[in-house]
């Protein structure tokens, strides 16, 4: 008989592979746990110098969690909040613990199986919430079910028209920041401060949570009267605060081509 409270979080346990299919995920569930075994740390590092898309998740996956580290007193084993109001911690495996009878057949020397035993340790330690072992290797989860462990595959979520990235979002900031963002060359955005939106294809805007390396942004002053464009040349904290730099004036030409609007000088910059 279950003892899960209802509306009590969830504790998703992420398998390597959810990692190397979307670094995204773990900011994918709401305001519940996800749980990062060591052993899938250690995984994610052997991919890191694959050139192929692996490797390039390899290395998004270990730099978002560094700068997550960065960004909440280097705390992942203890836990650091997520956006959404979910937490991501980092577990190692219990030393002390007793091993379990019906883990007493697996190897040590393949991951699958370390990871698997310590989704059950967490399982364990928390008996009063759901644990989930997110993976999309179908082996691993037959595995987990003979041992009384949810299992899911990932898949990522649907999404609407809504979510499609647009490339730029507008920000009303300031007059100040726009003076330094021509003065120095670079300005410091703090969404915490200063909420983007973004025009989405179905109409109207949408308010913008992170911001991502090369993207656009407008910004406004509180009167509406000046406005200047910056792209994201670097990111912190989840994307949280992100450093802008000007783009060329929209006078300047191109092979002869001269951007007429915004969206036209976003296009002659990306070139």
């Amino acid at each position: 008989m279950s003892t899960h409270t209802p509306g009590t979080p969830k504790i998703f346990i992420f398998d390597t592979n959810v990692l190397l299919h979307d670094p995204e995920a773990i900011f994918k569930f709401d305001d519940n746990e996800v749980v990062l075994p060591i052993f899938v740390l250690e995984e994610v590092d052997n991919f890191k110098k694959d050139m192929g898309a692996l490797g390039r998740n390899a290395r998004e996956i270990s730099r978002l969690l560094d700068e997550w580290r960065e960004g909440h007193d280097g705390t992942l084993r203890g836990g650091v909040p997520l956006p959404d109001g979910g937490t991501l911690r980092v577990v190692l495996p219990d030393m002390k613990a007793e091993v379990d009878p019906n883990t007493s057949f697996f190897g040590e020397s393949k991951k699958d199986n370390l990871i698997l035993r310590q989704a059950l340790q967490v399982q364990r330690e928390h008996p009063d919430q759901q644990c989930i072992l997110l993976t999309k290797d179908v082996n691993l989860r037959v595995r987990a079910d003979a041992l009384n462990l949810h299992a899911q595959n990932y898949e990522e979520r649907a999404f609407t028209m809504n979510d499609l990235f647009s490339g730029a979002c507008t920000a009303h900031v300031p007059g100040g920041l726009l003076t330094t963002l021509y003065q120095e060359n670079s300005v410091e955005l703090d969404l915490d401060a200063h909420t983007p939106t973004a025009e989405v294809i179905t109409g109207g805007t949408i308010d913008v949570g992170r911001l991502f390396l090369n993207e656009y942004v407008v910004l406004k002053n509180a009167d509406g009267d000046q406005s200047a464009i910056g792209r994201v040349h670097s990111v912190r904290e989840g994307g949280r605060i992100a450093t802008l730099k000007p783009l060329d004036p929209q006078n300047k030409k191109a092979w002869g081509v001269q951007a007429r609007n915004k969206e036209q000088a976003f296009a002659l910059d990306a070139l």
